[in-house]
């Protein structure tokens, strides 16, 4: 299965819990600096293997934002995948909250694993989408996993 299918199947799960947007951070259960394969599921669903960056699905767009160190990697790896590169710290590029906040209507609701995110990270996203109208959703198991299933790596 290719990206552009990984995509596809995720905005399906999308359609089918009533989910305008998914967030897939670069991170795993344990808030570790380096993740396991298991937990890998940004590279699993873009195809970029950089160490940070978070993809955001939606209906019709995806993104992926990454920094500086990984501009010229992100570009290469995302190239005909259909998601679009962000460039963190860019002057007029917006982070992730605020491109799904001018994406998607008031009162859609964007889907996040709540085992990836510290407790201070989800409480500042849920604040900021919140004020754009937007409602967050804790969903678990993560989608992407569904999307990945039997192939995903087994726990370390």
């Amino acid at each position: 299965m290719d990206v552009s299918q990984r995509i596809a199947a995720l905005r399906r799960l999308l359609e089918e819990r009533g989910l305008a947007a998914w967030v897939v951070p670069s991170a795993d259960p344990h808030q570790s600096e380096y993740v396991a394969p298991r937990w890998r599921r940004r590279a699993f669903i873009s195809g970029f293997d950089g160490s940070a960056g978070t993809v955001v699905v939606a209906a019709r767009q995806a993104g992926l934002w990454t920094d500086s160190r990984y501009f010229l990697q992100a570009g290469q790896q995302l190239a005909g995948s259909g998601i679009e590169l962000f460039k963190m710290g860019e002057e007029g590029v917006p982070d992730w909250p605020q491109w799904l906040a001018g994406q998607l209507d008031r009162g859609a609701r964007v889907g996040m694993n709540p085992e990836v995110f510290s407790l201070g990270e989800w409480r500042r996203v849920e604040t900021l989408l919140r004020e754009a109208g937007l409602e967050v959703t804790a969903v678990f198991p993560d989608l992407v996993d569904q999307v990945w299933g039997d192939a995903r790596p087994a726990a370390p």
